[in-house]
Formats: C-alpha cells, sequence, structure tokens
C-alpha cells in the first residue's frame, strides 16, 4: 500500500484537504447561523417599529379628532355667547 515517501505525501494532504473542509463547513455553519440570528432580529425589530408607528397614527388621528371636535364645540359657544349678548343687547334697547 505505502511504497514510497509520495504515498504518504498524498495521503497526508488528502487528510489535510478533508480536514481543512470540514473546518470550513464548520465555519460556514457559524456565518450561516449568526445571518439567520441577525435576519430574525431585525425582522423582530421591524415589526416592533411598525407596531409603534400604528400606535403613532393612531393616536394622531384621534388628536386630530378631538381638535376638530374642540374647534366645533368653540365655534358653537362662540355663536351662543354672540345670540346671548344680541338677546341682551334688544332687550335693552326694547327697555329704554
Amino acid at each position: 500500500m505505502l511504497e514510497s515517501s509520495k504515498d504518504i505525501l498524498n495521503l497526508t494532504i488528502a487528510f489535510c484537504v478533508v480536514w481543512f473542509t470540514v473546518f470550513l463547513l464548520w465555519i460556514m455553519y457559524y456565518v450561516v447561523s449568526m445571518l439567520k440570528k441577525a435576519n430574525d432580529s431585525m425582522k423582530l425589530i421591524n415589526t416592533i417599529i411598525n407596531s409603534i408607528n400604528s400606535v403613532i397614527d393612531h393616536t394622531k388621528n384621534k388628536i386630530k379628532n378631538s381638535i376638530a371636535s374642540f374647534e366645533f364645540f368653540g365655534m358653537l359657544f362662540k355663536k351662543i355667547v354672540e345670540t346671548i349678548n344680541f338677546k341682551k343687547q334688544k332687550n335693552k334697547k326694547t327697555k329704554s
């Protein structure tokens, strides 16, 4: 089987190539594993950011609706006060 030193060299080179391939596969497995974890983390962060944006948009819409209601009630109150003042002035003119 081993007749010369060249056979031992070829056997050693083959053994080293096998171990080098196993080492490269091991490194690739961990790199891919890290990339998958990073991708999962990015998906989680993206989900959290979308949830926060949705809450902010919902709150913004509620505030806009509330402001519109306050403006309506403010205008209504202003009209009531104007009407009351107009009637008071009308009553003063009729009493005079």
